[in-house]
């Protein structure tokens, strides 16, 4: 048996070209990977390399007979199949890294599903926002609204108190320039009279109004008197002066405290207030 014979079917090296020769690659992953192959796979894996194992010691017995030639040929046929077996074991590897990347992207499904569905919520959230703030402006706008009526209400009310307030004090003014007017007339009554009782060379008697005076009255700002012509039966008998109104040939100049002044006849006459 020759030197060939001797070789160890562990240290064949696979040089048919119909082969390629494996990448070189770490232990750590070769380990990881084989770690890592389906039991049925690694059961036939394991056939392989017996039959193969079992075929180079049947050779190695038979070599006399069989020759040189014959034990090369196996020799190549159990390379290759070494190389093949390396080739399964590279695509079961590449095989198992498709899985782990199809595993993350189902688990990337996930997440994205789980995304969309966390969308969803904030849309329906918006949603609800959205009606809520239009809600929210409709109840302002409303407010607004009610607020500008009671606004333009008080406004005209202020406008009102102000004119009503305008013409108080017109009446007043006038009031105030008719009384002025009354006690200048009443002066210079009052000094036509005094002439004419000290040229006059007999006394005259007082005169009297033809009505009597029952009281005072205030109404509107204004004093008058309460006068009756004849007996008071109701109140449709009694009569309201005020000063610068005249009954007869009798006009009030002015209403005092306790007395009353009337113009009668060219002078001034004193009437006292009961």
């Amino acid at each position: 048996m020759n030197s060939s014979n001797d070789e160890s079917p562990d240290t064949i090296v696979a040089e048919h070209d119909d082969h390629p020769p494996k990448p070189k690659s770490s232990g750590k992953s070769r380990v990881k990977s084989r770690s890592k192959m389906p039991l049925p796979v690694k059961a036939g894996v394991g056939g392989v390399v017996l039959v193969g194992g079992f075929l180079i010691l049947v050779a190695l017995i038979r070599g006399e007979s069989s020759g040189e030639e014959k034990f090369e040929n196996l020799k190549m046929d159990v390379a290759g199949t070494r190389a093949d077996l390396l080739l399964i074991e590279e695509r079961l590897t590449q095989f198992e890294g498709f899985e782990e990347r199809l595993k993350r992207l189902d688990e990337g499904g996930d997440v994205l599903r789980e995304n969309l569905e966390g969308l969803n919520g904030y849309e329906t959230r918006m949603d609800a926002l959205e009606q809520r703030i239009n809600q929210f402006s409709s109840q302002v706008e409303l407010q607004m609204v009610a607020f500008s009526e009671r606004l333009e209400n008080k406004l005209e009310e202020s406008e009102a108190a102000v004119e009503a307030a305008e013409q108080q004090a017109q009446l007043a003014r006038d009031e105030a320039r008719r009384a002025a007017s009354a006690q200048a007339e009443a002066e210079r009554l009052a000094a036509r009279s005094t002439s004419q009782s000290q040229t006059s060379t007999r006394p005259v008697s007082p005169a009297r109004p033809p009505f009597s005076i029952s009281g005072v009255e205030f109404r509107g700002g204004r004093n008058f008197l309460s006068i009756a012509s004849g007996p008071v039966n109701s109140l449709g008998d009694v009569k309201l002066l005020g000063e610068r109104d005249s009954e007869g040939e009798w006009q009030l100049v002015n209403i005092g405290s306790s007395s009353a002044e009337f113009y009668y006849r060219g002078r001034s006459v004193t009437v006292p207030l009961p």
